[in-house]
């Protein structure tokens, strides 16, 4: 759009100028409309402003006065569009750098997050070999414990045989001296020393 008020303003200078021929006239009518559309693709609220300049800028009666009044609006015009530009490009910057920064931040967070993931992989892989030897450990203690349960069952078994061997031994032993004493008894007793004599007499 900017370029298309420089061309316009060019040729209205030209017109100022001197009285413009027919050719000059003709080339200033379709620099205004390539004006125009250039304002209606882009500056829409311009357009009510530009339709009144060209309407006045394409009267053959026009003067210098007011052509002059006309190049003065357009370069006010002009001054507005390259503000408008300016804006344009200063946001589009300040949104290509937010996007920008936004990018950066996003990678940190990705890469944050890989690192989060590596991190708790090693730590998922030693927490898993630490169970698996902590398993392997308690069934090794496992095995020991029903091993010293078999030995403590068979000791057991063996102390309990002794036992009744002893127990039966102590029995006989019991019924031995029971006998011993029965004999002394009968021994000592008068009736076993009468039998004894009236034997060894007879």
């Amino acid at each position: 759009a900017i370029a298309a008020v420089d061309e316009s303003l060019q040729l209205l200078g030209t017109l100022a100028k001197n009285k413009p021929s027919l050719l000059e006239f003709k080339k200033a009518t379709m620099s205004f409309k390539k004006l125009e559309l250039q304002i209606r693709k882009t500056h829409v609220t311009e357009i009510p402003f530009v339709e009144a300049l060209i309407s006045l800028a394409m009267n053959q009666d026009v003067n210098q006065d007011i052509l002059s009044e006309i190049i003065q609006k357009l370069n006010k015009l002009r001054s507005r569009l390259a503000s408008s530009v300016q804006l344009e490009t200063e946001n589009e910057a300040a949104a290509v750098k937010a996007f920008d920064e936004l990018i950066v931040q996003l990678n940190k967070e990705i890469n944050d997050s890989k690192n989060n993931i590596q991190r708790n992989t090693v730590l998922i892989t030693e927490t898993d070999k630490s169970i698996k030897d902590s398993n392997s450990i308690v069934d090794k203690k496992t095995f020991e414990v029903e091993d010293l349960k078999a030995k403590l069952e068979a000791e057991q078994e063996s102390w309990r045989q002794e036992t009744t061997t002893h127990e039966e031994v102590i029995a006989e032993i019991d019924k031995e001296i029971d006998v011993v004493k029965q004999c002394k008894t009968l021994f000592e007793s008068k009736q076993f020393s009468s039998y004894v004599n009236s034997r060894l007499g007879a």
